[in-house]
C-alpha cells in the first residue's frame, strides 16, 4: 500500500511496494480502477505511455504461470529418483 502521488508512474508505485520478483509476469500487469474497471499496464522501459493512476486504484502484477526454476526442478527429480531406488531395493529384498 503506497500513498497516491500525482507524479508517480506505475513503475514508481511497484518499486515503492517492493518491486517485482523473478516469478512475476510484469508483461501482464494491469491497473484496477476504483470503479472496478481494469486496464493493462505497460511496464517495459520502451513504453512511453503514462497512465494516470487515480487514488484508490490497485496495480496487479500476476505470477508467471510457468516459471522455470532449475534448482527446484533438480530437487524434484532427485526426490523421485531416490524414491524409485528405495522402492526397487525394497522389492529386491522382499523377492529373496
Amino acid at each position: 500500500s503506497v500513498m497516491q502521488r500525482s507524479e508517480f508512474s506505475a513503475k514508481d508505485y511497484i518499486q515503492k511496494a517492493g518491486g517485482v520478483t523473478r516469478m512475476a509476469d510484469a508483461d501482464s500487469a494491469f491497473l484496477i480502477l476504483p470503479n472496478g474497471e481494469a486496464q493493462p499496464l505497460s511496464l517495459s522501459s520502451w513504453s512511453m505511455t503514462n497512465v494516470s493512476i487515480p487514488p484508490g486504484s490497485t496495480i496487479y502484477v500476476p505470477r508467471d504461470p510457468l516459471p522455470f526454476n532449475a534448482m527446484g526442478f533438480g530437487i524434484d527429480i532427485s526426490k523421485i529418483l531416490s524414491s524409485l531406488a528405495v522402492s526397487a531395493a525394497s522389492i529386491a529384498v522382499i523377492n529373496r
